[in-house]
């Protein structure tokens, strides 16, 4: 289990925060507000560990306030997936226009991601 229940860090224009998974939901929430850029690819990394030291058999990510999203946010959806168990169920929640953009281009909507991620 992380240090505490929260991790909240900002680094070159984003800012994630995640909220350990409560024994009764069983649900990590992941909050991106900002960029999600390659300039915040250490910060993303760090919030994968994190997440993958909750165990959390459901993982909430909310895109509601991505300004801009590009490789970085593909990158950081990989890597949850490989550290993962193969039974987390991650919902990519309120994605905002531009995450939905690039999940769309990325065919994160298409047949072969949507087994792994649920887009709501």
């Amino acid at each position: 289990m992380p240090s505490g229940d929260t991790f909240h860090r900002s680094q070159a224009g984003l800012t994630v925060t995640v909220s350990a998974a409560p024994t009764a939901t069983g649900q990590a929430r992941v909050s991106l507000v900002g960029d999600v850029d390659t300039a915040a690819t250490r910060l993303l990394s760090d919030a994968v560990d994190w997440l993958a030291d909750d165990r959390a058999p459901v993982v909430l990510i909310d895109l509601a306030a991505v300004t801009y999203a590009g490789s970085a946010l593909l990158n950081f959806l990989v890597r949850l997936f490989q550290v993962m168990p193969a039974d987390t169920e991650v919902i990519l929640w309120r994605p905002s226009p531009r995450a939905n953009f690039v999940l769309r281009t990325a065919t994160m909507r298409r047949s072969d991601m949507c087994a792994m991620a649920r887009i709501s």
